[in-house]
């Protein structure tokens, strides 16, 4: 069967892309490889405890603001189980400083609460925070506008570490605004300033949990496309894309099938996505640019289950941080690992002022598990990777939840039961070929280089995702926009999601 539009991909960003096709009359289909869709939506259970795999919290779904007016137009947001976090959303949890200190929603709030700790940098976060909105101001998608103008896009070219320590001079405090850094992948010689104005801004606006998992994002956007007459194929694995004179003809699966539409859509990564294609339309100095575009680290995470009302639920995170490393904590000494980590609560649906489990998050090369890259487990399609797999699992748990006892020994001690996902478990179930946790590494330095457009030289080829503009639901969504509004040729299209 020929479709309009065949998306390549079922994450946020080809879920949003495909929903909004199918509600302006595309007859739509996706094509995803695994079991379940949504990518890093995605939830898995164990002995009946929900565990989401990448949906921790999402800023900007409060009434107006960008993500939430995304998915008013699309006709989910009433039917989210969201929860609004506790005032302050996030604590930063520094090694040898008892403080946990707080990151609060609202502005004026989250500098009085940093303030209160802080008393001589009130004038500095004030400038910093101005300067912060300003930068979130001058980007048009971020705010669901069109307009273009000579302010625009201002914080791209500036370092992260270059503008917080011109606003700020307390070292303490430098490191504290960056301390949820794990929602960004930090390096501090290569993350620009607007990718931390951005992401953090949403947050300080308003901070949101999904009650029942990221996955329920998935299945409402699926409920869209499908009521709008879209399609959705699992276990249909895109091998080869097929292109003559300019223009992808097919695309074709694993076993063989050949899936035809006037407009292909790829949520794969770019880097793979050329790797699929057989035609010369491309020029290689494009491809090579794609191919020399680094990517952001992977994640290792445990997933573990509490002793029944032994610890009290948290409607907050916190954020562990090495001050040696924070700047720099993606480029780790192993024998020095983890110098960070997020620790997430889950709550007790029976005893809602318990958490039932909790999940713990931090970085992780794929170097680390490079020795197993030729295998592939995933529960659709298992393949145990040997003893010496779960031995390397099982050292690096306890070498983490070693970190997290102590300052939170109470926690540690609760625990029931864990389970793990390294960057080649990431692999598996995401698709990327390295398990990567945001896309592509958005340099200050080379921001030109490094942008990808949702546009592609080949006539009816786009690309969709997190290594498009600003990775996470919120980035990948606007992300999805701009590619809908190419390829339905209507500039309207953002305006009616902002008056939606």
């Amino acid at each position: 069967m020929k479709y309009d539009v065949i998306v390549m991909g079922s994450g946020i960003g080809g879920l949003v892309t495909a929903a909004i096709l199918a509600k302006n009359g595309k007859r739509v289909c996706i094509l995803e490889q695994q079991k379940q869709i949504g990518g890093n939506l995605q939830t898995f259970s164990r002995k009946k405890q929900l565990f989401d795999t990448g949906v921790h919290y999402i800023g900007g779904l409060g009434a107006g603001e960008n993500l939430h007016q995304v998915f008013k137009y699309l006709g989910i947001i009433d039917k989210l189980s969201l929860k609004k976090m506790d005032a302050v959303f996030d604590y930063i949890v520094m090694e040898d400083d008892s403080i946990q200190y707080p990151m609060y929603q609202g502005y004026s709030n989250f500098i009085e609460g940093l303030v209160h700790y802080f008393p001589t940098e009130k004038e500095g976060l004030l400038a910093l925070c101005n300067y912060m909105q300003e930068v979130c101001a001058s980007y048009p998608l971020y705010n669901l506008q069109t307009r273009i103008d000579t302010e625009q896009y201002k914080g791209n070219n500036q370092s992260i570490k270059e503008v917080i320590t011109s606003f700020i001079k307390n070292k303490t405090l430098q490191k504290i605004l960056v301390g949820n850094s794990l929602l960004y992948a930090l390096d501090e010689n290569k993350t620009p300033f607007h990718v931390w104005a951005l992401i953090l801004n949403s947050y300080i606006q308003s901070s949101w949990k999904c009650a029942n998992g990221g996955g329920e994002i998935a299945k409402l956007l699926a409920q869209i496309i499908h009521q709008n007459g879209g399609v959705i194929k699992k276990y249909c694995k895109v091998i080869k894309i097929h292109e003559e004179n300019n223009i992808v003809k097919f695309v074709e699966n694993e076993q063989e099938q050949k899936f035809f539409a006037d407009v292909f859509v790829s949520n794969i990564h770019p880097q793979q996505t050329l790797q699929m294609l057989n035609g010369t339309a491309l020029r290689s100095v494009y491809k090579k640019r794609i191919e020399a575009l680094e990517n952001t680290t992977s994640s290792f995470s445990i997933y573990a289950t509490l002793r029944s009302k032994t610890i009290k639920y948290q409607n907050s995170n916190f954020y562990f941080q090495n001050k040696n490393k924070i700047w720099n904590a993606v480029s780790y000494d192993v024998e020095e690992w983890p110098a960070t980590y997020g620790l997430y609560f889950i709550q007790d649906r029976n005893h809602p002022e318990f958490a039932s489990a909790i999940s713990i998050l931090t970085y992780m090369s794929f170097e680390e598990v490079q020795k197993w890259s030729n295998s592939f487990n995933t529960v659709a399609k298992e393949n145990p990777r040997g003893e010496e797999y779960e031995s390397f699992k099982t050292l690096k748990a306890e070498k983490l939840l070693s970190r997290v006892r102590q300052k939170f020994p109470h926690i540690v001690n609760a625990v029931d039961v864990y389970y793990v996902a390294t960057p080649i478990t990431n692999r598996d179930y995401i698709g990327n070929s390295d398990g990567n946790m945001y896309g592509t590494v958005k340099k200050y330095t080379e921001m030109p280089q490094i942008m990808i457009s949702s546009r592609t030289k080949i006539a009816n080829l786009f690309f969709t995702g997190q290594c498009m503009n600003l990775h996470g639901i919120l980035g990948t969504s606007l992300s999805a926009i701009l590619c809908g509004m190419y390829i339905l040729n209507d500039e309207d299209l953002i305006e009616n999601i902002r008056n939606a």
